[in-house]
């Protein structure tokens, strides 16, 4: 037996829709936005007829929502439904709200395009700042009530972050948020319910996303261990000596030289170019710099863990696991702050859980 509960929910507004019942499931959660799902629901003796689940499987229009109590561990924007008559189920696969949406809207309205105009201008922003006016032109009533969705605008704020972008320039709501990512931050888009049980999604803009209430601290020799399975993977193929960033005008225009530091250099030379199409000046410079960790490997944990009886809040995209080691053959002795990046689930108590350093 588990705490799971699952729901239909109106993306556009977050409210509820109805209570659903799964019979199989799988599910991701990302920090990126990119996680996706796969829920099959039995139709036969729920209570529901035909033109309900015609309209509550509507792609776009809803999203279904899997938590254990209060905690939503996957909001997923519905996309794909499919039933299987013989069975008399219908499954539908749904991925995270930045993937649904973000790719598949631009800061305007198709007849507002005009050459030469500005789709929107920030000066002397914060990274939270700059995300702030992008989602309040996008995602807000700004252009009318159909542009809303039920997104907490994260704080404005002054910095020394600078843009002008054109209409002209045909970029999606996820092109600007990965240009200000890339000027040293992350986006995220933690799904909630509110006290009147809508769903919402709260904005966090941070150099590293964390959320939590707390750290949760993990022990992988006591005997009461949730986690199992654990793997250490080091990745060294993206690890660069020097990087060449060029902007728009592509390899035409002056590039930007930068050599992240000595992490590398027991290595021979891996020198190499990146593309940022969309940028130039000090903002190029800052995303060429914000390359800076691929002077080292890149650390990931993955792991199994048990969410029995206490449910899966402390494996949240962004939660910070506190592992203490001691005696391992290949980890040395210490503490190693960790932060999660993704959790994939079922309907079950166990989860897979990826790390990176928290730091």
């Amino acid at each position: 037996m588990t705490n799971w509960t699952w729901g239909i929910y109106l993306t556009q507004t977050g409210e509820f829709r109805g209570t659903v019942q799964v019979s199989d499931c799988s599910w991701a959660s990302m920090l990126t936005g990119q996680g996706r799902g796969s829920h099959t629901f039995p139709l036969t003796n729920n209570g529901r007829d035909s033109d309900w689940w015609q309209e509550s499987s509507k792609g776009n229009k809803f999203t279904l929502v899997q938590r254990w109590g209060d905690y939503v561990a996957y909001a997923g924007v519905l996309g794909v439904p499919e039933y299987d008559r013989d069975t008399r189920t219908l499954k539908i696969d749904s991925v995270e709200l930045r993937a649904a949406y973000m790719d598949a809207r631009m800061l305007f309205g198709v007849f507002s395009y005009t050459p030469g105009d500005d789709a929107l201008s920030v000066a002397s922003k914060s990274l939270s700042g700059a995300a702030h006016d992008v989602l309040e032109r996008s995602t807000t009533s700004y252009w009318g009530s159909f542009w809303e969705l039920p997104i907490d605008l994260p704080s404005d704020g002054s910095g020394s972050f600078s843009a002008d972008w054109g209409m002209d320039e045909r970029l999606t709501l996820e092109d600007h948020l990965s240009q200000i990512e890339a000027a040293g931050c992350e986006v995220f888009f933690r799904p909630y319910l509110d006290d009147d049980n809508y769903l919402r999604w709260q904005t966090i803009v941070e150099s590293k996303v964390t959320v939590g209430p707390s750290v949760a601290e993990v022990d992988l020799d006591a005997p009461d261990c949730p986690v199992h399975g654990l793997k250490v993977r080091k990745d060294y193929t993206r690890q660069l000596t020097g990087i060449l960033g060029f902007g728009k005008g592509g390899t035409d225009a002056a590039g930007y030289g930068y050599s992240p530091g000595d992490g590398a250099a027991e290595v021979s030379v891996r020198d190499t170019w990146v593309s940022f199409p969309d940028l130039t000046g000090d903002r190029l410079e800052g995303a060429v710099e914000a390359l800076d960790y691929l002077n080292y490997p890149i650390e990931q944990w993955s792991f199994g863990a048990s969410v029995w009886p206490d449910g899966p809040g402390w494996t949240a995209p962004g939660r910070q696991i506190d592992f203490t080691v001691a005696g391992d053959e290949f980890i040395p002795d210490g503490t190693y702050e960790k932060r999660v990046v993704s959790v994939r689930g079922d309907a079950g108590t166990h989860v897979r859980v990826e790390v990176q350093d928290a730091a």
